[in-house]
C-alpha cells in the first residue's frame, strides 16, 4: 500500500512539474504557475513583471534570482559591467552545460557571456574593428581542452547563431562544422527516356516502347547555406546530351525514331546535409529548368506492303525548347580535408512541356560525382 501511495505521489509530482509554465524564484521562495507579463524584448533584461493571485508585481534583479517564460526561456540575475559600472541585470540563458551561454541586450548593448563549470561569468569580446582577433583568441582559450572545436574559433562570428553552434560543439567536444558558400564541379551520367504527353495525338509516337538511354552530363554548381543551419540552396548549371534510337512496326509500316538532344539544365534545390565531421549524407529536391540548345530528331518510315509513306520527317518540334520540371534525390559527401570534399549523388529528374499538344517529355535518373571547393 505504501508503495502504491509513493508511486501516486511520484506521478502527481511529475505531472505537476510537466504542467508548469512560467515561474519565478527569490532567495526564499519558488513560485510556479504565475504568469510572467510580456513586455518589450529589452524589458526582460531589466525587470520581471508577474501576475499572481489577482495582482501584478514588478520585481528587479535584486529581488528575483531567476524566472522562466512559458516558452521555456529562462533569465538569471547576474552582475555585469555596463558603461564602466557594475549592474545587476537579467541574462537570458541560451545554453546550459559544461559551458553555459548567456545574452544581454538593450538599446545600446548586445552582449554575450560564457560561464564554464567552476569559473566565473566572462563577457565574450566583440571584434568591433576590422583585423581585431580578440574574439578568436578568447574562444581559443575557452576551448583549449577540446582541439576539435578550438580549430574553428577563428571562423566564429559575434552573433547568436555562431556562438550557439560553437558552445554546443564545445560541450560535446565534437568538430564544429560551419556552413559556408561553396562551389564545385559535376561529372556523371544518367539514363533518360521520353515520356509522351497526356494529350498526344501523333499516332507513330505511340508505337514505340520507350526505354532508358545513356546520357552523359557535366557542369558546375554553387551551394549557399541558409543562415547558420544544415539547410542550403544549391544552384547548378549542367550540360547533358541524350541520344534516342527506337524502332517499332505495324503490319504495313516500319518506324524508326532517332536523334539527339543537347540541353543546358539548371536545377534550383533546397538541400539538407546531416552535420558530421567527415561523412555527410544529404537529401535535396526542387525545381529544374532545361533549355534544349539543339534538338535533332527524325522519324523514318519504311513501307512493308507498298503503303505510301513519308520516308523521313523532322520530329524536332515535338521537343519543346524550354522544359520545366522537378528533381529529387540524395547522396553522400566525404570531407577529404578542410578545403575540399568529394561526393556521389543519385537523383531523379522529370521534365515536362507546359503547352498543350503532342510533345515528348523526359524522365530519368542521374548518377554524378564531383569535387566541392
Amino acid at each position: 500500500m505504501k508503495r502504491i501511495a509513493l508511486l501516486f505521489v511520484l506521478i502527481l509530482t511529475v505531472l505537476t512539474v510537466a504542467g508548469q509554465n512560467s515561474y519565478f524564484q527569490t532567495d526564499t521562495s519558488f513560485t510556479s504557475g504565475a504568469r510572467i507579463i510580456e513586455g518589450r524584448y529589452h524589458d526582460y533584461f531589466r525587470k520581471c513583471r508577474v501576475y499572481h493571485e489577482g495582482k501584478t508585481t514588478e520585481y528587479t534583479p535584486y529581488q528575483v534570482r531567476q524566472y522562466g517564460l512559458a516558452n521555456g526561456t529562462e533569465y538569471f540575475a547576474r552582475d555585469i559591467e555596463l558603461q564602466g559600472s557594475t549592474r545587476r541585470v537579467f541574462l537570458e540563458q541560451i545554453l546550459k552545460g559544461k559551458a553555459s551561454l548567456y545574452y544581454y541586450g538593450d538599446s545600446q548593448n548586445s552582449l554575450y557571456f560564457i560561464e564554464k563549470e567552476g569559473t566565473t561569468l566572462s563577457v565574450i569580446p566583440n571584434d568591433s574593428n576590422k583585423g581585431d582577433t580578440h574574439l578568436s583568441d578568447f574562444l581559443e582559450e575557452i576551448s583549449a581542452d577540446c582541439s576539435a572545436v578550438r580549430e574553428a574559433a577563428g571562423s566564429v562570428k559575434y552573433n547568436r547563431l555562431y556562438l550557439t553552434r560553437f558552445v554546443e560543439s564545445y560541450n560535446t567536444c565534437t568538430a564544429m562544422v560551419l556552413p559556408q558558400s561553396r562551389y564545385g564541379l559535376i561529372l556523371g551520367a544518367g539514363v533518360i527516356k521520353p515520356v509522351l504527353s497526356g494529350n498526344n495525338s501523333d499516332r507513330p509516337l505511340s508505337y514505340f516502347d520507350y526505354r532508358y538511354q545513356f546520357a552523359p552530363a557535366a557542369g558546375l554548381f554553387v551551394n549557399m547555406p541558409v543562415l547558420l543551419s544544415d539547410y542550403s540552396v544549391q544552384v547548378e548549371l549542367v550540360y547533358s546530351r541524350s541520344s534516342y534510337s527506337y524502332s517499332a512496326s505495324t503490319d504495313e509500316i516500319k518506324y524508326d525514331l532517332n536523334g539527339t538532344i543537347n540541353s543546358l539544365k539548371m536545377p534550383l534545390m533546397l538541400r539538407y546535409t546531416h552535420p558530421a565531421p567527415r561523412y555527410r549524407p544529404y537529401v535535396n529536391g526542387g525545381l529544374v529548368f532545361a533549355y534544349n540548345i539543339m534538338t535533332d530528331l527524325e522519324l523514318r518510315q519504311e513501307s512493308l506492303d507498298d503503303t505510301p509513306v513519308i520516308p523521313v520527317s523532322d520530329y524536332s518540334a515535338f521537343v519543346k525548347k524550354i522544359q520545366p520540371g522537378f528533381t529529387a534525390g540524395g547522396g553522400l559527401e566525404y570531407r577529404v580535408s578542410e578545403n575540399y570534399s568529394i561526393f556521389i549523388d543519385l537523383r531523379y529528374n522529370y521534365l515536362a512541356s507546359l503547352a498543350a499538344g503532342s510533345f515528348l517529355n523526359s524522365s530519368g535518373f542521374t548518377l554524378t560525382t564531383g569535387i566541392i571547393l
